[in-house]
């Protein structure tokens, strides 16, 4: 086995890795999108 090989296969790992957190943050904008939103619009509004 090559190197490349093993670059691929780690960029494959890390990938697979990540792809449940991003679902999962996915998901939490979803059921928290309007507080989320009402908490930065508060946030700006106060300075």
């Amino acid at each position: 086995m090559d190197q490349s090989y093993g670059r691929g296969l780690n960029s494959g790992i890390l990938v697979l890795a990540v792809i449940p957190y991003i679902i999962l943050a996915g998901i939490v904008w979803l059921f928290f999108r309007k507080k989320i939103k009402e908490k930065v619009l508060s946030i700006l509004h106060r300075k």
